[in-house]
């Protein structure tokens, strides 16, 4: 029997999204202030670019919201990582039985490639991995219980 297990997790937010939503912001109206006043002195054209910089500003602030979706198939783990609800992209697919190390996530250091999937309300967990396609690093992410058990299931004998 299959053992599969899907979870959607919304990004935890921190200071550095925040700033950027600022960024396009005021770089938006910045901008649209800057395009308007070419308007009233130089061209009605202007108001098209007006129309693509309010656009632009739409898009990139959009963009800024993230969540990520957990699969494990058996004894693979997928992680994608979905940018406003529209773009999927894959950020990671790991053989669970590839973990060298795994467990709660209490700040241990760690000197290779981390990769963060963190959100939700979950306790972080962490996981240590050498793989062929992704080489050696570290996986920090918010399994809820169902998804821990499923990988859980293929780390018994390890761990």
């Amino acid at each position: 029997m299959d053992n599969i297990s899907e979870q959607l997790v919304k990004k935890a937010e921190d200071g550095l999204d925040m700033l950027r939503r600022i960024i396009i912001i005021a770089g938006g109206i910045a901008a649209v202030t800057g395009l308007f006043l070419l308007t009233v002195l130089w061209n009605p054209f202007v108001v098209i670019l007006i129309a693509g910089a309010v656009f632009a500003v739409y898009y990139l602030f959009i963009s800024t919201f993230v969540e990520y979706e957990y699969i494990v198939s058996n004894e693979y783990l997928d992680i994608d990582k979905i940018i406003a609800k529209r773009k999927r992209v894959s950020m990671l697919s790991l053989d669970i039985r590839e973990f060298h190390e795994f467990g709660e996530y209490n700040g241990q250091s760690y000197e290779g490639v981390t990769y963060s999937a963190v959100g939700g309300n979950e306790k972080i967990m962490y996981g240590i991995f050498s793989s062929g396609s992704a080489g050696e690093g570290r996986l920090l992410f918010s399994p809820d219980e169902r998804t821990l058990n499923n990988i859980k299931h293929y780390l018994k004998n390890k761990f």
